[in-house]
């Protein structure tokens, strides 16, 4: 099986306007956009710094009527109707055959997992997005029993550069050799969304190496 993982951005993706603005929260959809009566509603969670999120969600022109959900102990789950300025691609991926089985934001769009029937759906999935100005790019391509040996695994390049500073300077010796607030200063983020990125990443390797092992 052929995987690509893309990277793809527009002003008017879904919560693009938030992302932009929020850059430390993580923003993970947790359902693709399902139909409920004459809208069009998405359920997703967020981490990270909370304050001021749902004024900037209020204003975000993809999305209308946000509610919390849930709140849970390092997340909240928001429902959201998409307005009709929302730019969606899932439909199109669905009609080429193409599975998504990771999606997350990251550099100001979105990065998902594709699995492909065949070279042909990524190529007419990339003519697409030129007919619709989508920024397109493939960050990597592999086979599915290459997962382990290509070097990326999966990361985003967020979650590639922390963990590659935190073994550099040292996190993961015992005793630690820098405190996660020294490493946050470092890479110009908050405390909290650097152990996001650790913890992510972490989740991701262990998905791609012992996980698909079993």
């Amino acid at each position: 099986m052929t995987i690509a993982e893309v990277h793809v951005s527009h002003p008017d993706f879904v919560l693009g306007r938030t992302i932009e603005a929020m850059t430390e929260v993580e923003i993970r959809p947790e359902t693709q956009p399902v139909q409920a009566g004459d809208a069009l509603v998405l359920f997703f969670s967020v981490e990270g710094n909370f304050e001021g999120f749902e004024e900037v969600l209020a204003a975000d022109h993809t999305v209308t009527d946000p509610r919390l959900v849930a709140e849970l102990e390092d997340r909240r789950i928001y429902r959201v109707q998409l307005t009709d300025r929302a730019k969606l691609v899932t439909y199109k991926l669905a009609e080429l055959g193409i599975y998504l089985s990771e999606i997350a934001h990251d550099d100001g769009g979105w990065r998902f997992r594709a699995l492909l029937p065949d070279l042909d759906s990524l190529t007419a999935f990339r003519e697409y997005c030129k007919a619709e100005n989508i920024t397109f790019r493939v960050k990597a391509m592999y086979q599915n029993d290459q997962a382990a040996t290509r070097g990326g695994f999966g990361l985003t390049d967020g979650q590639r550069e922390a963990l590659l500073l935190a073994f550099d300077r040292g996190y993961f010796s015992d005793p630690r050799e820098i405190t996660l607030q020294e490493l946050a200063e470092e890479m110009g983020i908050s405390s909290t969304a650097c152990g996001r990125r650790l913890r992510r990443a972490s989740e991701q390797l262990i998905e791609s190496t012992v996980v698909s092992e079993r």
